[in-house]
């Protein structure tokens, strides 16, 4: 390694930036979730099913990232300003975990619809056939 690669990696290594590292690991954090719905819920049939299967993929993709912000927290220490850096860390993971809490809330959601629609489906099939 020559001089100007250790200054660099030296420099890197002092400025440590709270916000860059929560940006890339967000812009990770949505290609994991649009990999996982592209890969297992775009072959669903039932709209509830798809809706729910997307859901969850984002659920596993922000508990992922809070998870990953939770390792962050040793690299504060390379910041300019440690104290700002970790109540920057923990502001974003507290809003990462309401919005897990939004996510697990819509789920259920589109699980009463699902069972609804299934019980007025059952219902009108069983209406047809006394008829």
């Amino acid at each position: 390694m020559d001089a100007k690669q250790l200054v660099g990696q030296f420099f890197m290594e002092q400025n440590f930036s709270i916000n860059v590292a929560i940006s890339n690991l967000r812009g990770s954090g949505d290609v994991q979730w649009t990999n996982c719905y592209s890969r297992t819920c775009k072959r669903e049939e039932d709209e509830y099913e798809r809706k729910q299967c997307k859901l969850e993929c984002q659920w596993r993709s922000a508990n992922l990232l809070v998870s990953r912000m939770v390792s962050l927290r040793a690299d504060c220490r390379k910041s300019t300003n440690p104290e700002g850096c970790m109540k920057t860390l923990q502001d974003q993971m507290l809003g990462e975990r309401v919005k897990q809490r939004k996510l697990r809330d819509m789920i259920s959601q589109i699980r009463r619809q699902k069972d609804e629609a299934r019980r007025n489906q059952a219902r009108g099939q069983q209406q047809g056939e006394t008829r």
